[in-house]
């Protein structure tokens, strides 16, 4: 398992308090972009599942390897929420616009084949060859000068990217909205009771 994402005492605590919400988010969203800051080079092994917030901690990496079985996904909208701590800013830039939004707003879970075809996956193999993949695709990189890399990287994230930071300080207005909105009371509730939420679009 790379990781399920948000812990559900945490959707329970955003869901009675909503006011704290930047708080909880700005910690993760500093270590998040701490990986597109960084001159290296990162690569984001996922084995298992990247749910909600790992999706979007994989997103802030600068490659993504995964098992063919494994399964990524950006579910909030199913409990009343958007992800918001980069996925709507840093995936259409990943998988084009129209894949992203078929990923957010519908909260599709895919596997790695569908991953690698769309190119949120740069590359794939079956579970056990995963690990060889990921160094063979490192040593590429190690293989290449590293301040050539290093600013490589910044100009091409600047220019996919151009306005990252104004993006992810929508994505947080927009999360406050809905953070304090009847269907995220309700789907917070139904994803805690196990049952399907029954929106009202308030």
């Amino acid at each position: 398992m790379f990781s399920s994402g948000m812990d559900l005492n945490d959707l329970r605590s955003v869901s009675e308090a909503p006011e704290h919400l930047r708080d909880y988010r700005r910690p993760i969203l500093q270590w998040w972009n701490l990986l597109e800051e960084m001159p290296k080079p990162t690569i984001c092994q996922i084995h298992g599942a990247a749910l909600g917030g790992a999706f979007e901690l994989a997103l802030a990496c600068d490659f993504r390897t995964m098992a063919e079985d494994s399964v990524a996904g950006i579910m909030e909208v199913r409990v009343g929420l958007i992800p918001d701590v980069g996925g709507c800013s840093r995936l259409p830039a990943v998988v084009g616009l129209g894949n992203a939004k078929e990923l957010i707003m519908t909260g599709k879970v895919i596997d790695g084949r569908e991953a690698h075809r769309i190119g949120f996956a740069n590359r794939i193999a079956p579970a056990d060859e995963l690990d060889a993949l990921t160094e063979a695709f490192a040593n590429e990189l190690l293989a290449c000068a590293p301040r050539a890399v290093g600013l490589a990287k910044r100009v091409i994230d600047a220019a996919a990217k151009p306005a990252l930071s104004v993006t992810l300080e929508q994505e947080v207005a927009a999360q406050e909205t809905l953070a304090a909105s009847e269907d995220f009371a309700e789907g917070a509730r139904a994803f805690l009771e196990k049952r399907d939420p029954e929106f009202v679009g308030r």
